[in-house]
């Protein structure tokens, strides 16, 4: 009898330390829009501020992504766990080689990464706005999602400079006054 009361006491013991990591699902990826968006003071930011959107709804289903002012782009995403409890995640986002230099202020990023929290079972979304020309730069851009040390997701969008705008000629990007926006 003793040797199954300290059987079962180890047992829990174990199941009590071990660390259980929630899961990711992606539910959509690609261009979006959102009806309602609020900029938040960033210093991590190149551009000094981030923008929290609400009513973020897919639109197109894509990792080829067109460099303009004003594309929304990203995924959206579902932490799957035991319970329906916050987590704190970090959204990292990787640049094309040589990384984003602003233009005004000429500090340079190769990633840029922020807190958030998700609940267990509810909708969460990682994305991008350009919002500056010196963000439009063509090449492989990487998303991510991180619970504490573990990658949950990583997705790769390509960015690519397209043809026929009117007012800009191929290699000369947009301009506004917008400001970066992470989602």
């Amino acid at each position: 009898m003793r040797f199954i009361y300290c059987t079962v006491l180890m047992l829990l013991t174990l199941a009590a330390c071990t660390r259980i990591s929630p899961s990711a699902e992606v539910t959509g990826i690609g261009l979006y829009t959102a009806t309602s968006t609020s900029k938040v003071d960033e210093p991590r930011s190149l551009s000094g501020a981030v923008s929290e959107s609400s009513s973020v709804q897919l639109v197109t289903t894509t990792t080829r992504i067109p460099a303009v002012i004003g594309t929304r782009f990203g995924f959206g995403y579902v932490l799957r766990g035991l319970d329906a409890q916050d987590y704190s995640v970090r959204y990292v986002w990787r640049f094309p080689d040589g990384g984003l230099v602003n233009t005004t202020t000429g500090q340079s990023a190769r990633d840029f990464q922020i807190e958030r929290s998700c609940r267990v079972g509810e909708s969460c979304f990682n994305a991008w706005v350009f919002s500056y020309d010196w963000e439009l730069k063509p090449g492989t851009w990487t998303a991510e999602v991180w619970v504490g040390r573990e990658k949950l997701i990583s997705r790769d969008f390509e960015i690519y400079l397209p043809q026929n705008i009117p007012g800009r000629t191929p290699n000369s990007p947009q301009r506004s006054s917008g400001a970066t926006k992470l989602e």
